[in-house]
């Protein structure tokens, strides 16, 4: 079953009270469900385990608008030249990633016939990547998740005669695999200024948000014990404070 994901009208952004919770959830969820637990946060409404199930490009998409919600469209990626070891500056426009985004996961289904069966076939969800990733060889990992997400004649790939027809169809199958998760990955051309190396790259947008999620925590921990220290506040009263009157406090401390 394929949960129905907000518009990004329904994210919250990642600040102070929530920003916490985000780092909180998703300090025990581990690298595998790192993305469904900081998209929990962002949405109350729905679950880790409710985006678990949802399709790889549709939480790609989602964690771009989360991110673009709680610090801006604006964002800046370092990586070192893996031929020279110079340090590179990535200048990304999520604005833009999202409307390329949107065109890309905009199909969530689709179907083909092959002589007499029809086939229905759905994005993959993190859950089906686990699954998969239970078996040691890739060409059975990669069946396993041809089966699990789709459906030939009504019924299960893996069930009664779905799973052969399935394998008569492989090529049609795959091909439409491919095509469903255009959108799953977000994809770089990167040039080196200093030696002309190029080569793509990916924005591994959970990974990213994440990083930036512990960085601002740090810096929130920080503001906490300071105001608490100077005026002995609560670590609710705190948060409860608007940003600006906030950093207006801590500037007076300071002066």
């Amino acid at each position: 079953m394929r949960t129905i994901v907000p518009n990004s009208g329904g994210l919250k952004p990642l600040c102070d009270g929530r920003l916490l919770e985000a780092w909180e959830r998703a300090s025990s969820a581990g690298d595998s469900g790192r993305a469904s637990a900081l998209l929990s946060a962002g949405c109350p409404e729905t679950s880790a385990e409710q985006w678990d199930t949802v399709g790889i490009p549709e939480v790609v998409l989602q964690l771009v608008r989360l991110r673009q919600a709680s610090f801006g469209s604006g964002l800046t990626a370092y990586l070192p030249c893996p031929k020279c070891g110079a340090q590179l500056e990535l200048d990304i426009d999520l604005a833009q990633i999202v409307r390329q985004l949107e065109a890309l996961s905009n199909e969530a289904t689709a179907d083909w016939t092959n002589g007499d069966d029809r086939f229905s076939m759905r994005m993959v969800s993190r859950l089906d990547l686990a699954a998969a990733s239970a078996q040691a060889d890739p060409a059975d990992a990669r069946w396993s998740l041809l089966e699990r997400c789709t459906q030939v004649n009504g019924r299960p790939a893996s069930d009664g005669k779905g799973a052969a027809a399935l394998r008569a169809s492989e090529a049609l199958a795959l091909e439409t695999f491919t095509r469903l998760h255009q959108g799953a990955e977000i994809t770089f051309r990167v040039a080196c200024v200093n030696c002309g190396h190029s080569e793509e790259t990916d924005l591994d947008m959970a990974r990213f948000l994440w990083t930036e999620v512990r960085q601002r925590v740090g810096k929130l921990f920080r503001d906490v014990h300071e105001l608490a220290s100077a005026y002995g506040w609560p670590e609710e009263t705190i948060l409860n404070l608007p940003a600006q009157r906030r950093e207006r406090y801590l500037e007076m401390i300071h002066s």
